[in-house]
């Protein structure tokens, strides 16, 4: 069931620095290999016949459903997990993190030249997030430490 090719991917960003677009170029590379892939995100949760209909009150049910996702994903055996949160602190990997469970974490940043651009991922998160929020958030990543997580981190 589990091999070296059993992944839990932990994209770790901003609104904005093309965590999603990143997560499917990773399914794309897993199916191609003939991997089951999961994508498990909260923006999932929002999607209603095939458009992005966000509200952010439903945050909370929109996380739970991702990781509801999660879960079963790792319980069903799929090679691939991507979570595709922004996981920028220790407390919300954490709920995605479970040591000797057969799978191999890894922590995804995307490699764009604006990662660290508060205005740039600004302008471009479809979340309406505001500007300090992401700001904060990027000193979130900058202070971030693997110390309680066994993870690389892998800028792709």
């Amino acid at each position: 069931m589990f091999s070296e090719l059993s992944v839990i991917a932990l994209l770790q960003g901003c609104p904005g620095s093309a965590k999603s677009t990143l997560a499917k170029k990773i399914k794309a590379v897993a199916e191609l290999n003939s991997l089951s892939c999961e994508i498990c995100s909260a923006d999932n949760y929002f999607m209603k016949d095939g458009k992005y209909e966000f509200d952010s009150s439903k945050l909370y049910l929109a996380h739970s459903y991702c990781k509801y996702t999660f879960e079963e994903a790792v319980k069903n055996g799929v090679n691939w997990i991507i979570v595709d949160n922004t996981n920028t602190d220790l407390k919300s990997i954490k709920h995605y993190y479970t040591p000797n469970n057969g799978y191999k974490y890894t922590i995804v940043r995307p490699n764009t030249p604006w990662y660290f651009d508060a205005e740039e991922c600004f302008k471009k998160n479809t979340h309406n997030v505001p500007l300090e929020t992401i700001e904060r958030m990027i000193n979130s990543i900058k202070k971030f430490s693997l110390e309680e997580v066994k993870a690389d981190i892998l800028w792709i």
